[in-house]
C-alpha cells in the first residue's frame, strides 16, 4: 500500500514539472509576440534625432534622403518624420513649402500616445509656421 501512494506523489511531482514547464514555455512565446509586435523607429530616424542640436545639416541630409521612404513607415516613424523634418526645416527654405499635415499627423499621434515633450514641440513649430506666414 505504500507503494501505490509513493507512485502518486512521483506522478504528482512529474505533472507539477511538466505544468511548470508548460508555463514557463507559453510565458517565452507570448513575451517574443509582443516584443515583435512592438513598434520601434529605424536606424536613420534615431541618428538624425541624435544629430538635429550638434550636426543640423547632417540631420537634414538624412530626412531629405528619408522623404522617399515616407509611405512605408508605420505610424511612429511617420509622427517622429514629421516633428523632425519639420524642427530641421525651420531656418532652411522657404516656409510656405512646408506640409502642413505631416506636423498634423505628428501632433495626432502625439496626442494619443502622450508624449507631453514633443508635442509641445510640434505645437510650437507649427505656431512659428503660421506666425512667418502671417508676417
Amino acid at each position: 500500500m505504500r507503494q501505490i501512494v509513493v507512485r502518486r506523489d512521483k506522478q504528482t511531482l512529474c505533472n507539477n514539472n511538466r505544468i511548470k514547464y508548460l508555463s514557463f514555455g507559453v510565458f517565452c512565446v507570448v513575451f517574443l509576440c509582443l516584443h515583435a509586435c512592438t513598434p520601434s523607429v529605424n536606424k536613420p530616424l534615431q541618428e538624425a534625432e541624435r544629430l538635429i542640436k550638434t550636426k543640423p545639416d547632417s540631420a537634414f541630409h538624412i530626412l531629405n534622403d528619408m522623404q522617399e521612404d515616407e509611405a512605408r513607415m508605420n505610424d511612429v516613424e511617420k509622427a517622429l518624420f514629421g516633428y523632425l523634418y519639420l524642427r530641421i526645416r525651420d531656418g532652411k527654405g522657404p516656409k510656405d513649402s512646408v506640409d502642413i499635415n505631416r506636423i498634423d499627423f505628428s501632433i495626432d499621434y502625439y496626442r494619443k500616445h502622450t508624449d507631453k515633450q514633443r508635442l509641445a514641440g510640434c505645437y510650437l513649430d507649427k505656431a512659428r509656421i503660421f506666425k512667418d506666414k502671417a508676417a
